[in-house]
C-alpha cells in the first residue's frame, strides 16, 4: 500500500522491493525455529552494548549453557573477545544472518529491525529501544522521513517494546505505530546498573584511562543533528577549559573531561591532557557510572544520568532550530536539568548548582513521566525469555 498524496516513484519502488524481499525470504520457513536460539543486535550491529547486552549478560549468568546466543555485528572479527560469556557472532546482512533472523526463537534488538524481514508468528521480537525518558521526537516525527509502510511493517512484527516510563509509552505509540498493549513498562535493562553505586565500574573506567582514584570526570555527550543518513557535525563550541574551571570551583577537586561523540559521527574535539576522547569506549553506561557530571544537549543519556542522582547540565546553543527541525515530546522547560545556551550560562549554572533543588526537580520529573525504572529490568526480561523458550508450547 502506497502512501497517500503525490506519487513518489522512488518510494513506490522501495516499497515494492520490500514486499518482494519479504516473499523471497519466506523460503527460510522450511527451516524450523530453534527454541533456544536468541539473536542480539545493538545499533545495527555496530556495538556490543545497550539493553541487548544487559539482557544477554543476565541470561548468560542465570541460565548458563541453556541458550545459543548469537550477536550480530557489522565487523564480527572486531568482537571476538568482548564477552566473558559464550556467544557466537554473525555478520550483519549476510546470508547466514538472514537464516538466523528467521530461525531464532527470540530476537532482541535496540531498534526497529529491517522491514523486509518477514518474521514468523512463532518467533518473539523484543524491541528494547535505546533511550529513556521522552525527549527528542523519533519515528514518523523524525527528520529521516521514513515511510510509514516500513514503520508499520516493523510494528506488526514487534511483540514488545521496552518502555522506561508511562510518558515514553504514550508518545511512542503514534511515533512507531505500535498499540499500547505492546509497550512493556519494565524500565531499561541497561539502566539497572545505574540504580545503585558500582565502585568496581568506576575503577574499571579510571584504570582504562590511567586516571587516579581522586580524579573527577565530566562526561560531554551531545547528540546529532539532521537524520540518520545525513547527520550534521555535532556542536563543538563548548569551552571545556572554562567548564572544568567552573566545576572545580563549585565541587572542588581536580577535573578531567570525557568527550563522547554520537555513534553516527566522528570526533572533532581534539584530545589534550584535560580532554579524553571516550567515543570508542564500548559501554556508555559504564562511563555514566564513572562520571561525576554529565553535560549533554538533547540526548536521552540525561534520563539515564538522572537515575544516579548525579548532576546533569544541558548545553544547547540551537534550541530554537532544533525545536523547529525535530521538537520534543516533553517541553524543554519541564526538564529538571539546568539549561545553558552559551558558555557563560553554562559556567553560571554550574557555579550556582543547588543539590537539594536538583534532587527535588529530578524526582518530580520521574513522577511526571511515570518512571518504570526499578533496577531489575534485565531479570524481568531475561526470565520472560526463558519462560517463552522452555515453557511455551508454541
Amino acid at each position: 500500500m502506497l502512501l497517500k498524496g503525490s506519487f513518489d516513484l522512488k518510494s513506490a519502488l522501495k516499497q515494492m522491493a520490500i514486499y518482494c524481499l519479504r516473499m523471497v525470504l519466506r523460503l527460510f520457513y522450511i527451516f524450523p525455529v530453534k527454541r533456544n536460539r536468541i539473536l542480539f543486535c545493538s545499533y545495527g550491529g555496530g556495538q556490543f552494548s545497550c539493553n541487548p547486552k544487559a539482557i544477554f549478560n543476565y541470561i548468560s549468568r542465570s541460565y548458563p549453557r541453556q541458550f545459543d546466543c548469537v550477536w550480530v555485528f557489522q565487523k564480527p572479527e572486531a568482537f571476538c573477545n568482548v564477552s566473558e560469556y559464550p556467544m557466537r557472532t554473525v555478520k550483519y546482512k549476510s546470508f547466514y544472518y538472514h537464516y538466523l533472523m528467521l530461525t531464532a526463537k527470540v530476537i532482541v534488538n535496540n531498534n526497529n529491525i529491517s522491514s523486509y524481514i518477514p518474521l514468523r508468528k512463532s518467533q518473539l521480537y523484543i524491541n528494547t529501544w535505546h533511550g529513556g525518558g521522552a525527549y527528542k521526537r523519533v519515528g514518523v516525527y523524525s527528520p529521516q522521513q521514513t515511510t510509514s509502510v516500513s514503520i508499520r511493517l516493523c510494528a506488526e512484527m514487534t511483540d514488545y517494546m521496552i518502555s522506561s516510563s508511562r510518558r515514553f509509552s504514550e508518545v511512542m505509540v503514534p511515533s512507531v505505530m505500535l498499540p499500547m498493549e505492546k509497550m512493556w513498562e519494565v524500565g531499561m535493562p541497561r539502566n539497572d546498573v545505574l540504580m545503585a553505586p558500582h565502585p568496581e565500574l568506576v575503577k574499571k573506567v579510571k584504570d582504562y584511562y590511567h586516571l587516579s582514584d581522586n580524579m573527577h570526570i565530566v562526561l560531554y555527550a551531545p547528540t546529532y543533528r539532521g537524520s540518520t543518513f545525513d547527520a550534521a557535525k555535532e556542536d563543538d563550541s563548548l569551552n571545556i577549559q572554562q567548564c572544568l574551571s567552573a566545576l572545580s570551583e563549585r565541587f572542588g577537586g581536580e577535573w578531567i573531561a570525557f568527550y563522547r561523540v554520537h555513534y553516527f559521527l566522528t570526533s572533532s574535539i581534539p584530545a589534550t591532557e584535560q580532554v579524553i576522547d571516550a567515543s570508542s569506549y564500548p559501554d556508555m553506561q559504564e562511563l555514566l557510572c564513572a562520571a561525576d557530571v554529565l553535560i549533554t544537549d538533547y540526548s536521552s543519556s540525561m534520563w539515564d544520568m538522572s537515575l544516579t542522582g548525579k548532576p546533569c547540565f544541558i548545553y544547547a546553543t540551537d534550541i530554537a532550530d532544533y525545536q523547529q527541525e525535530r521538537d520534543f515530546y516533553t517541553p524543554i522547560n519541564e526538564w529538571p536539568f539546568p539549561i545553558a545556551q552559551n558558555n557563560q550560562e553554562l559556567a553560571s549554572v554550574i557555579q550556582n548548582f543547588d543539590e537539594q533543588k536538583y534532587a527535588a526537580d529530578v524526582q518530580h520529573h520521574h513522577d511526571a513521566l511515570g518512571s518504570c525504572e526499578t533496577g531489575h529490568a534485565s531479570q524481568t526480561v531475561g526470565d520472560f525469555i526463558h519462560s517463552k523458550c522452555f515453557a511455551d508450547n508454541q
